[in-house]
């Protein structure tokens, strides 16, 4: 109940539109949460955070690689504008 936002982790290599993440962001949205989603396993060659920019137009979505850290300073930004 005590909830800022959230932050909805989907790997940037698979297919956004899986039945688990339609769910799970309708979810969120219901509960009317702020959230925030990062776009995961960018240093994979096959990774396309675009794609889930595409998806889920109607929310934030930071690039990062969690293996290696890059653009993890930016989720912590995105943070703290977004969950206020």
């Amino acid at each position: 109940e005590d909830i800022d936002g959230v932050i909805y982790m989907i790997d940037a290599t698979l297919d956004p539109f899986a039945q688990v993440n339609i769910m799970m962001i309708g979810i969120i949205e219901s509960r009317k949460l702020p959230v925030i989603i990062a776009a995961n396993k960018i240093d994979l060659p096959d990774a396309a955070p675009q794609r889930i920019r595409s998806a889920f137009p109607q929310h934030p979505v930071v690039p990062v690689s969690c293996l290696d850290g890059t653009q993890v300073e930016d989720l912590y930004e995105e943070m703290v504008r977004h969950f206020r």
